[in-house]
């Protein structure tokens, strides 16, 4: 096998390497951004949930009824 066809083969390895790489990290920035993406949703929700509560409070309190 000659110096070029050598070189070759690094080079694809390499590459090969480096493909596998930034594909782990592009899935793992992705999970993490899920993850964060997540939290944000449900904190929302219970947020939102949270002042539905309270505004129905505030409604059986103004029309005089009990809670």
């Amino acid at each position: 096998m000659g110096l070029y066809e050598m070189y070759v083969l690094a080079t694809r390895a390499d590459t090969a390497l480096m493909r596998r790489r930034l594909a782990r990290s592009l899935y793992a920035r992705a999970r993490l951004r899920n993850r964060k993406l997540k939290k944000h949703y449900l904190r929302n929700q219970k947020e939102s949930f949270d002042s539905m509560v309270d505004r129905r409070r505030a409604g059986q309190l103004r029309s005089g009824r009990l809670p």
